[in-house]
């Protein structure tokens, strides 16, 4: 069963929204809402390999279009070097294009799109550098002339797949995602939205759930799964550091989690057998009793058989 969940924002945020992200607030969500026992119920079967839900990343909506991850493809066989300085600069300009809009994406999947070149850059995400003045917090007053800054992020609508194997996780996962912000500086109001749900009963997405090829287009972050042959595979890889969530408890004391090396979104990942999930949730830490696990499954998109090709 496949989900779409829309998230209007109604501020800033303070971190990007990946696939972990979300994870993290629907495990914080379920823990507030439900029970202690119930998030460790859930993280058990993400543990045996046997996710009873899957996240897809944000896709972000733009003056009524969707915009999926950029698909990684190959520029063909031509000697770029006899190009001119124009086409070169061509190549430098895709490089940095993160998204590309749904007709585009479903093209690529079905093999009618064999390049990228001549996309439009559009940015969804706009980055903001936000000062602030330094406060003594003994006296409560300004020190004179000093401020410091921190980052933040204006965010379009966008709207996130939740793919269901287990019905029973429908409505947890739902009201957790109503019920948790996301990103960094929660309580001073980063991070809030309003979210709504539906059931896709049909539509073009579903079509490319099922593994009917040896190609995937990942529209998740993903661990490195021993079914991927990245040899015959394009993808990117970088490496993410997190800080452990505190949301509303007061923390102790600060936690960091162990350095994760991810695939990205937008990779072209050809496997070695057909299933319905890759990817695994890891450990990032162990502190005394707690155990803090990182989430990794891939949320891909099969391409047409014989199309798509990396």
């Amino acid at each position: 069963m496949l989900f779409e969940i829309t998230f209007k924002p109604k501020g800033l945020v303070g971190s990007l929204v990946s696939s972990f992200t979300l994870f993290g607030a629907i495990c914080w969500g379920i823990r507030y809402l439900h029970s202690e026992e119930k998030l460790l119920e859930m993280l058990s079967e993400f543990k045996e390999g046997k996710p009873p839900f899957l996240v897809s990343s944000p896709v972000y909506e733009v003056e009524g279009t969707f915009y999926f991850p950029k698909p990684h493809m190959n520029l063909g066989e031509e000697d770029y070097c006899k190009e001119t300085e124009g086409y070169y600069s061509k190549l430098k300009k895709l490089k940095r294009i993160s998204f590309v809009d749904e007709e585009t994406f479903k093209g690529f999947l079905e093999g009618r799109i064999k390049s990228l070149l001549d996309l439009e850059d559009i940015k969804p995400i706009r980055k903001l550098i936000i000062p602030h003045a330094s406060i003594n917090r003994i006296t409560n007053t300004t020190l004179g002339g000093e401020y410091y800054t921190e980052e933040a992020y204006q965010v379009n609508t966008f709207k996130v797949f939740v793919r269901f194997f287990d019905e029973s996780y429908i409505d947890l996962v739902v009201s957790a995602l109503r019920f948790a912000p996301l990103g960094k500086n929660k309580s001073t109001g980063f991070g809030h939205f309003e979210v709504k749900a539906r059931e896709l009963k049909e539509g073009w997405i579903k079509d490319y759930l099922q593994p009917k090829s040896d190609r995937m287009v990942l529209i998740s972050e993903s661990f490195y799964d021993q079914d991927f042959d990245l040899e015959n595979s394009l993808y990117d890889i970088f490496v993410y550091t997190g800080s452990v969530e505190d949301y509303y408890e007061r923390p102790t004391r600060f936690l960091w989690k162990k350095r994760m090396l991810y695939i990205t979104a937008g990779s072209v990942i050809k496997v070695k057998s057909r299933k319905d999930h890759y990817g695994s949730v890891k450990v990032a830490l162990k502190e005394g009793k707690k155990t803090i696990y990182q989430y990794g499954f891939a949320f891909g998109l099969f391409v047409k058989e014989g199309d798509g090709k990396a």
